[in-house]
């Protein structure tokens, strides 16, 4: 019995302690814009209509619709 209690208030106070420490993300906000690198802003890529179709940004080299080209 008392090691069941003893393990009820371990784990309590374990949950406590982390809802405690809950980061301040405001601030974490603040300091990442001065390391991170958010422009330019990449352009936005499309996909093929069909799956079998190249995406906006993609450069074809071969289609396979003739092969002597």
């Amino acid at each position: 019995m008392k090691t069941k209690l003893t393990l009820t208030i371990a784990a309590i106070s374990t949950t406590l302690l982390g809802v405690a420490q809950e980061p301040d993300w405001e601030k974490m906000y603040k300091e990442s814009r001065k390391t991170e690198v958010y422009e330019p802003v990449p352009p936005k890529v499309t996909p093929g209509k069909k799956s079998s179709e190249a995406p906006s940004d993609a450069i074809v080299l071969f289609d396979g619709s003739d092969l002597e080209k």
